[in-house]
């Protein structure tokens, strides 16, 4: 397993959801759901902007929201800090650690850094004509097992 970047593959471009071709588990936004991914990928790590829009849960609407996940691609687990799950909730703190595994850039997040309460993988890759940006997450909470496939189209 790399800890350095991949020599075959640069994640960096703008991204959009496309729900059509998306799994989201026992998540059903609604249709005008947008979520825009911009990434930044340097030789030490992958830098994630994110922007949901007409996010809502349970069809109660939410704000929409921006956040930039920074990951370094050596394996090392970092202390991170996220947006509470709803308006006027603290941030969360989570433990997460990265690395390029061949053409494959490999995430695990912990809710919290000391325990396994809820723990996630992410896989995220490129489809083979690279028109595609594709992740896989599997997340094992206490509440229940949930695996998505995220398909992103490449806007730039």
């Amino acid at each position: 397993m790399s800890k350095v970047s991949s020599l075959n593959v640069n994640l960096s471009g703008t991204w959009r959801l496309s729900l059509g071709e998306s799994f989201l588990g026992n998540e059903h936004p609604k249709p005008d759901y947008e979520l825009m991914w911009i990434i930044e990928q340097s030789q030490r790590d992958v830098r994630i902007h994110e922007t949901a829009k007409n996010v809502s849960v349970v069809n109660i609407p939410l704000p929409n929201t921006s956040q930039t996940m920074e990951y370094m691609a050596d394996g090392q687990e970092r202390e991170m800090m996220r947006p509470g799950f709803f308006p006027g909730m603290p941030q969360r703190r989570l433990g997460a650690k990265a690395e390029w595994q061949a053409d494959t850039f490999w995430i695990e997040e912990r809710s919290n850094p000391n325990t396994s309460n809820s723990i996630t993988r992410r896989r995220i890759f490129l489809s083979e004509g690279r028109t595609r940006l594709i992740e896989l997450r599997e997340t094992n909470a206490l509440f229940g097992d949930k695996a998505q496939r995220l398909v992103f189209e490449r806007i730039s």
